[in-house]
């Protein structure tokens, strides 16, 4: 059942409970590094990350970010974008949690980078916590945390740069706390 829901894009919902993910080492700095960009496609996730990316490099020195849009927010990242992550990122943020299934997908997603020792810092509303918990747990990392965000799909351009200031340093807190 899981390879077919998998070749749909699809993440099982009810993932196995004893299943243990690993948790990415954090960079030290983010200065020097490349940032990818996760997009899931909801609205004005990309202003949102388009401007925290911004925001990274003007404050942060971070050299450079890459962005990917997902066909679907309620779909996982295909796996040519976990990839080209894995293989060019030192970090990635993902963007955002905010409903049932995207949610489900995007603690998909930065568990998948997670394990392949990228450090995902997931964006998520208040409203979808609990869900993002729990899929974590049943994804095997109880210990995943999001960085909280507002709901983004209503807010204008101006309002979603002040709200991507207020976020980026819990972003970088994420990304870059020391194991332990």
């Amino acid at each position: 059942m899981d390879e077919r829901l998998s070749a749909l894009g699809l993440a099982n919902p009810v993932a196995d409970p004893t299943a243990v993910r690993t948790r990415a080492d954090r960079v030290p700095t983010l200065s020097g590094t490349v940032v990818g960009l996760l997009d899931n496609h909801k609205d004005n996730a990309d202003i949102l990350l388009t401007r925290i990316g911004e925001i990274l490099k003007a404050e942060y020195g971070v050299k450079d970010t890459i962005m990917r849009q997902k066909f679907l927010p309620s779909m996982v990242a295909e796996p040519r974008v976990l990839d080209e992550f894995a293989q060019t990122c030192d970090v990635v943020v993902a963007s955002i949690a905010d409903c049932g299934s995207c949610t489900s997908c995007l603690v998909h997603d930065g568990l998948e980078l997670e394990d392949r020792g990228i450090a995902t810092a997931a964006l998520c509303t208040p409203v979808f916590l609990n869900s993002f918990e729990l899929h974590a747990k049943y994804e095997g990392r109880e210990d995943y945390e999001p960085v909280m965000v507002d709901t983004i799909s209503t807010k204008s351009s101006e309002e979603i740069a002040d709200l991507a200031a207020a976020i980026v340093p819990s972003i970088v807190a994420v990304l870059t706390k020391a194991d332990g």
